[in-house]
Formats: structure tokens, sequence, C-alpha cells
């Protein structure tokens, strides 16, 4: 099945041709006048309805496709092609309708343009494996063409590594218009392979306490670190970490002491900018202890006054979710965010301008998280140290 033929030696495209010229080509094709532009054995010109309109098409006629030769195409696949061959061709840039080189076709093959010499558009519907997305571009690539894959959502699967993202653009679309739109930013060296170093730099601020500890020296209890990608690119959005409890699972696998506390102290240091920019020092950090809630067991880091190590102090939660991003904490460092953050190196045709996020007032976030926070400590121990009462 393909959208164009070749009659006379020239290269027809049934979607562009006059409703006249496409009558008359069915009856060249019916007298196999017409071939098919990969085999070039005699094709049948055909017609189906879709999206409320017409397709046109050609296909072997029955039983004399060669064998092994798969070609079924649906509407969605055409018409996306078509798009993108239509967009490129009005920006001049060469392109030509299910061509390729050797032993393989690409939907669209782009001559010079900004991205390379020549380009292999290919547009995937259905599903198919990471192996079979590396098989085909190796393919295209021992010919010194890259391939610039437009996936349907969800039709890749598996993982594309590095090797293959860096020199072959992969994109998502979900409409005609949008793989034109893509096709056209790679062709026009818009479209960039951002590997997201950029986040090795997050702002973060931090989600502590002011401890007014019974010895007479205040100190500052850790409970988390906000993460802002957000004010970096406009897709991500504020994450929240905390620096003293994390469940004792990950990913379906059980969490050592040792990796819970690798976990808290990941970004522990932001807390530790706060305290030396509001002159306090940072609790003294013991190691994680396993405890049991009511959605079941997690890992605790107890922290206690570096002054009196041997009295304990347990933090409790207070608000939760989207509210623990609202902090008017300024911003105390930056951090690697990209060990936190739920996104992939990936091709973008733009860059997603930054947004700042909405914050509490002071007043709105003592109210809303800061009193009932320290509501809910807890003291632990025998021997002097934080009274309950100064908290």
């Amino acid at each position: 099945m393909a959208c164009s033929a070749f009659i006379d030696g020239k290269r027809v495209i049934g979607a562009f041709l006059s409703d006249q010229a496409w009558s008359e080509l069915k009856k060249l094709s019916r007298e196999r006048k017409v071939l098919m532009p990969d085999t070039k054995l005699p094709a049948i010109a055909k017609t189906v309805r879709w999206n409320g309109g017409v397709t046109r098409f050609f296909s072997h006629f029955p039983g004399e496709a060669p064998e092994g030769y798969a070609s079924k195409e649906s509407p969605a696949h055409t018409a996306r092609k078509l798009a993108i061959y239509s967009r490129l061709i009005e920006l001049g840039i060469p392109a030509e309708l299910e061509a390729g080189r050797d032993d393989w076709r690409a939907d669209v093959l782009v001559g010079e343009s900004a991205f390379s010499p020549e380009l292999a558009i290919e547009v995937q519907l259905t599903k198919q494996s990471a192996q079979l997305t590396y098989e085909r571009t190796n393919q295209r690539y021992t010919s010194g063409v890259p391939t610039l894959w437009i996936f349907g959502h969800g039709s890749s699967t598996g993982h594309l590594g590095m090797d293959l993202l860096h020199n072959n653009p992969v994109f998502e679309a979900v409409s005609e218009t949008q793989a034109a739109d893509i096709a056209q930013a790679v062709c026009t060296g818009q479209a960039f392979f951002n590997d997201r170093t950029e986040l090795a730099y997050t702002p973060a601020r931090p989600i502590a306490l002011k401890v007014n500890c019974k010895c007479g020296k205040p100190w500052l209890l850790p409970v988390g670190v906000v993460l802002l990608p957000n004010r970096i690119r406009g897709d991500l959005s504020p994450i929240y970490v905390s620096v003293s409890r994390t469940s004792s699972k990950r990913n379906g696998r059980a969490v050592s002491p040792s990796g819970a506390y690798n976990y808290f102290h990941r970004y522990l240091f932001v807390v530790a900018e706060a305290a030396k920019k509001y002159g306090l020092p940072v609790g003294f950090d013991h190691y994680p202890e396993r405890a049991y809630v009511k959605s079941g067991a997690i890992h605790i880091q107890r922290y206690s006054c570096p002054n009196i190590r041997c009295r304990r102090i347990m933090g409790a939660y207070g608000n939760k979710g989207a509210d623990l991003t609202w902090c008017p904490v300024p911003i105390t460092a930056h951090v690697d965010a990209r060990p936190v953050v739920g996104v992939e190196s990936a091709w973008l045709v733009a860059w997603p301008a930054p947004y700042n996020e909405s914050v509490f007032t002071t007043a709105k976030w003592r109210e809303h998280f800061i009193l009932p926070m320290r509501a809910g400590l807890v003291c632990t121990g025998t021997v002097g140290g934080i009274d309950p009462e100064d908290l």
C-alpha cells in the first residue's frame, strides 16, 4: 500500500490529483500501466473512507505482491506522511515521498536540509520495539542517512539509548499538523537534542523548623527540600523531596537503612546552606530507623540537638502534597535534580518557557504548615535538651 505511484516514469501522488485526473488514473491502473513505487510491479488505484473524507492509495494486484512483502498502512499514517511531505515542499526543502536508498524505503526522504545532507522520515503509529527501531535506523544509517522517527503516542516501546538519539531525532505526535511541525523544525535546524544538563543546576529551597532548644541554643530541624525545575523549563513542576522519611520500598525493591541514609543526604546540604544563612546549626542526624505507619513500613531520619545529641526529636508532617511546594523561603542552593526529575534526555522543537510557581504568603505558610508541624512534633529521650513547650 502506497500513496504514490509511477506512470510513464513519473511519480504521481493520489491525494494531490483532481477528481478527473484521479478517475483517469484509476482507468490506467486497471490497464496495468501504473507501477508501485518500490517494487515497480503493476499497481491498482483504490480509495478508502476515513475521517469524513476519502484517502487515495495504491496497492499490488491481488496475489501479485512479492513473497514476504508487507505494506499495510492506515489512513492516519498516510495523512501524516502527506502532511509532512506537503509542508517540506511548501518550504522549498527537497523531499521525495516513499523513496529510499539501497534496500530500504522511507515514508519521506529529504534531500539537503539544515539537519543533514539526507534524512529519512518515518511515521510509526503501531507499536514498535526498541530493537526493531535500532535495526531499521541502522539499515538507513549504513547508507549514510539518519532517521527522524515520528511515533504515535505510546507506539515506541522499550528504551532508546543515547547512541541512537544523538544522531537520530525521535518525537511523538498526536496529529498530522504536529507531525509536519516536527519535520519542519528538524529540517530547518530549530529542533535540538536536550541531554538534561541544565537540570544539574536546579534552584532549591529548604523546608525546616527552628527549634528553640531548652539548652539555650536554637537549631534547625530538617524536614524536606523543594526542587524548582519549573524555573528552568516550563514543562516540569516543583518537586518535594523529604529528608526525614521515605518508603522502605522503591520500584518494588526493599530499601536498606544505608540506602535510606544516602537518599536523605542527597539534598540535605540545601538545609545546611539555609542554616548558614540564618546563623543556626543543623540538627544532628541519627542513623535511619525502620518504623510502621498506616501506609506500611518506612524509614525515618531522626534529628537531635547538635549540642546534646542523646536527645532525639521526630518531626510530624502537617499538610502534604502540592502544598509543600508553596514554601515562601528564598532559594538557598542549586542542586542536580536529574536523579529525581521524571524526564529523559530527548529531542525538543522548542525550549519550554520557564515559570515561577505560586507560593503562600509567610503568614499563610505559618498557619497552613508551620503551626500544624510544630503541634505534631514528638520528643524522645530522657535527658535534658528539647522542651516541647518551647517549640
